[in-house]
């Protein structure tokens, strides 16, 4: 079991299942063309309810900083 881990940033792919008390936030969708990365897509999960509101606010401000050809798309049924 995990502790004091709130947030998780993923390769969907890579995983068969989810828990089921993850709470999807979004994709960030990398720009360009991958190098280094598994995949163009990373998944974010706050791992209980508790921290959803924190995670996303910091997120918001993370956002802010990515390059323009990467985009973050926010999950429709969010909190």
């Amino acid at each position: 079991m995990l502790k004091h881990v709130e947030f998780a940033m993923i390769y969907q792919s890579l995983f068969k299942s989810i828990p089921n008390n993850w709470i999807k936030i979004g994709v960030l969708h990398l720009g360009k063309r991958r190098i280094t990365s598994f995949s163009s897509e990373v998944v974010f999960y706050a791992l209980n309810q508790a921290a959803y509101k924190e995670i996303v606010t910091k997120l918001q401000d993370f956002l802010k900083t990515l390059p323009e050809d990467v985009v973050f798309t926010f999950e429709e049924n969010r909190g």
